[in-house]
């Protein structure tokens, strides 16, 4: 590994990720998913590790989540 960061603008993460721009943007709002960062005054962009390690993240607790319902076998999702 070089240390370089690849870095990604909303257009190419809504294209990569299938995440719709407006959803990227409601996330930035409230704080919830990969910090973006703005390069000079227009310029917003993402890292692409950080994105890689959110869904990652969001993956593991979808398992966890499954994991739980056939533990339990239950209609709703108890804290587990």
């Amino acid at each position: 590994m070089t240390g370089r960061q690849e870095w990604a603008t909303p257009a190419e993460i809504s294209v990569r990720y299938s995440v719709p721009i407006a959803t990227l943007k409601e996330w930035r709002e409230t704080g919830y998913g990969p910090k973006a960062t703005r390069l000079g005054r227009r310029s917003l962009r993402y890292k692409i590790a950080d994105w890689e390690a959110f869904l990652a993240l969001r993956s593991l607790q979808a398992l966890r989540l499954l994991w739980c319902a056939s533990r339990y076998r239950l209609t709703h999702m108890p804290r587990c």
